[in-house]
C-alpha cells in the first residue's frame, strides 16, 4: 500500500507579482512624464518670460547626485527596496557602492561580496509543499506519540524517558514553534503554509491510521479535521487506540499522558516551546537519536520514520529523522528576518543585507572567528528548497 501527495503550485500570477508591479510602474511613471512634457509644450511661450532655467537646473541636478548617491548607499548595505528600483529603469546606470566607494577605499570589496552572497530573501510569494509526490507505507501496529509543552515547567527528568543534550527551536513565538513541529518547514514558509495540510497528519490518515491532534483554539482550517478535545485526545493515548497522537500541552497535562501504559505501548518523543536565548529546547524520548544536532523541524520526518514511512524527508521537510544520521553537521532555520545556523558550538546569525554575527551557542557572548561561507551558502540552499519560483526553475 502506498500514497501520494502531489506538490500544489502556487499560480503563475503569484510567482510573477514582482514583474507585474514593476510593469505598472515603469508605464506609470513614462505616462506622467508625457503628460507632465505635453502641458509645458503648450505653454512653453509663457514659461520662456520665466527665468526658470537655472532653478529647473539646480533640482534636477540634485535629484540626480541624490539618486546616485542614495543607490550607492543602498548598494553597500544591500538595501533591496532601492536596489530592486533598477528593474523600473532598465536603461539606467546607477553608481554602486563596489564602482565608488571601492574605488576610494571606503568599502571592503571582499566584505561586501561576502555578504551579497549570503543575502537572504525572507519574501516567500509561493511554496511547493511538498516538492514531489510522497510515496511510503506505513505500518498499521505503530504507535507514536508527540508531546510539545507549550506552557509551564517542563521536567529536567521524565521517568522512562532519555533527555536529548542538542536539541534547538528557532520560533519566534508559540505559533512559529507549533507549524515548525507539524510541517517540518522553518518560519519563513509558515504564512504560505496556512493552505495545506500537514504532511505529518495527512499521510497517515489517508492510509487508514488513526491520527488524532490536540491544539487547543487553532484558527488554521487545515487541522480542524484532526483536532479533538482534551478528553477524546486522552482517551486515545491511554487506550493506545491512536496510531499517531500530536499535542500541544501544558506542562501539568503531562502526567495524564505518561502513564506506564503509555510508555509501554508509544514511540514518545517531549519537546518544549520555552523562550531561551540559546535557542536550546528540552528533549526526551525513548528512540535511539542518532543526531548530534537536532531542531523542531526533524520531528516530523523522524514521526513518520518511526511509523515506517521511508519516503526522503527532503520532499516535505527541511530536517531529518532523530533516528537516523543525516550527515550534515549543521542545523538551520529562520527567525524573523534572520537566517540563524548552528554549528561546532556556535550560532551564526545572517541578517537580511548578509551581514553576519557569530555567538558562542552556550553563552551567547559574541565571538569574533573566521566565517564559513560555503557551509552558510550551504544552509541557505537548503532553506530554499521549498520556495515556489526555485522549485519551478529546477523542474
Amino acid at each position: 500500500m502506498s500514497f501520494a501527495t502531489r506538490p500544489r503550485r502556487s499560480s503563475p500570477n503569484s510567482a510573477g507579482n514582482s514583474g507585474v508591479t514593476y510593469y505598472f510602474y515603469f508605464w506609470y511613471w513614462f505616462t506622467f512624464q508625457l503628460v507632465v512634457a505635453n502641458a509645458l509644450w503648450t505653454r512653453i511661450t509663457k514659461l520662456q518670460k520665466r527665468r526658470l532655467g537655472f532653478p529647473i537646473s539646480v533640482f534636477f541636478v540634485s535629484c540626480f547626485v541624490t539618486s546616485h548617491a542614495l543607490h550607492v548607499w543602498a548598494d553597500a548595505n544591500l538595501y533591496q527596496p532601492i536596489i530592486q528600483q533598477d528593474n523600473m529603469f532598465p536603461l539606467s546606470y546607477p553608481a554602486t557602492a563596489k564602482t565608488l566607494m571601492a574605488r576610494y577605499g571606503l568599502l571592503d570589496i571582499e566584505d561586501y561580496q561576502q555578504r551579497k552572497a549570503l543575502q537572504f530573501n525572507h519574501s516567500v510569494s509561493g511554496i511547493t509543499y511538498p516538492v514531489a509526490p510522497v510515496y511510503c507505507p506505513v505500518k498499521q501496529d505503530k504507535k507514536v506519540l508527540v508531546l510539545t509543552v507549550t506552557s509551564g515547567n517542563i521536567p529536567q527528568q521524565i521517568p522512562g524517558l532519555v533527555k536529548g543534550q542538542h536539541h534547538y527551536g528557532f520560533q519566534s513565538d508559540d505559533a512559529s514553534g507549533i507549524n515548525s513541529i507539524l510541517y517540518g518547514l522553518p518560519e519563513l514558509y509558515h504564512q504560505a503554509l496556512q493552505a495545506y495540510q500537514p504532511i505529518l497528519l495527512n499521510l497517515p490518515q489517508s492510509m487508514g491510521l488513526n491520527v488524532s491532534l490536540y491544539l487547543p483554539e487553532t484558527q488554521q482550517t487545515q487541522l480542524r479535521g484532526y483536532a479533538q478535545d482534551w478528553s477524546q485526545f486522552t482517551q486515545g493515548v491511554q487506550n493506545a487506540t491512536s496510531n499517531l497522537a500530536v499535542g500541544f500541552i501544558q506542562a501539568n497535562q503531562l502526567p495524564a499522558l505518561l502513564t506506564d501504559k503509555t510508555l509501554a505501548e508509544y514511540q514518545i518523543i517531549v519537546t518544549n516551546l520555552a523562550s531561551s536565548d540559546n535557542l536550546r529546547q528540552l528533549l526526551f524520548t525513548n528512540i535511539p537519536l542518532n543526531k548530534a544536532l537536532s531542531s523542531h523541524e526533524d520531528i516530523a520526518p523522524t514521526a513518520l520514520a518511526l511509523l515506517g514511512c521511508n519516503a526522503q524527508p527532503r520532499t516535505y521537510s527541511t530536517g531529518t529523522s532523530l533516528t537516523a544520521s543525516s550527515g550534515m553537521n549543521y542545523v538551520v532555520g529562520t527567525q524573523g528576518s534572520k537566517v540563524v545556523l548552528l554549528n561546532n558550538n556556535q550560532r551564526i546569525e545572517i541578517m537580511n543585507n548578509g551581514s553576519v554575527r557569530t555567538f558562542d551557542l552556550n553563552s551567547s557572548q559574541e565571538v569574533f572567528t573566521p566565517i564559513n561561507t560555503n557551509l552558510l551558502g550551504q544552509g541557505i540552499k537548503n532553506l530554499t528548497h521549498f520556495s515556489a519560483k526555485r522549485s519551478v526553475k529546477n523542474q
